[in-house]
């Protein structure tokens, strides 16, 4: 049995530049996937206490995915691709 897809889908492919997720733009999940040897990252804004983010790798054929869960959506998160480095993006709106 398949279900219906109610949410909308955006893929792309992230090459030397950034992706800056915003909470208006409705995000509920993100998977990324590093294309090649050159390490992409994922940063959030939000402290944890006193604790401060910083950024963390994605290494060559690994995914991260990040995702909510009773109708929220992600809020400042920034996905990047420094030189060298090609991610592929899919993420539910």
């Amino acid at each position: 049995m398949e279900l219906p897809l109610t949410d909308g889908v955006y893929t792309s492919t992230l090459t030397n530049s950034s992706l800056a997720l915003t909470e208006s733009m409705g995000v509920k999940k993100i998977s990324v996937f590093n294309t090649t040897s050159t390490a992409g990252t994922i940063l959030g804004a939000q402290n944890l206490g006193a604790s401060t983010p910083s950024a963390i790798n994605i290494a060559e054929d690994k995914t991260v995915v990040v995702t909510t869960s009773g109708g929220s959506v992600l809020k400042d998160l920034t996905v990047t691709a420094p030189v060298g480095c090609t991610l592929n993006i899919i993420a539910l709106v």
